[in-house]
């Protein structure tokens, strides 16, 4: 789950150093210029929030077949002893 929220801090970081990126080189080069241009982070931040919810399904699922396991001891094997 961490791993997840890592992902979504980083593109949403990504996506606001790009939005700021953008806003300087449009003051930098005029509003005329950059009109043209066009931006969007719609599938970044799908894909983070996709990535995040698998990443919480897959340690709910895998914290679910923990529980589910009969506890069983596990004895030690030993090597059989050899045909003569």
């Amino acid at each position: 789950m961490v791993k997840g929220l890592l992902t979504l801090s980083g593109v949403s970081l990504y996506i606001r150093y790009s939005q700021k990126a953008l806003e300087e080189t449009e003051r930098r080069m005029g509003r005329e210029q950059m009109a043209q241009v066009y931006t969007s982070f719609g599938w970044s931040m799908g894909m983070a929030w996709i990535s995040f919810l698998l990443e919480v399904v897959t340690g709910l699922l895998l914290l679910l077949a923990v529980r589910l396991l009969p506890q069983t001891q596990w004895l030690p094997s030993r090597a059989p002893s050899p045909v003569l």
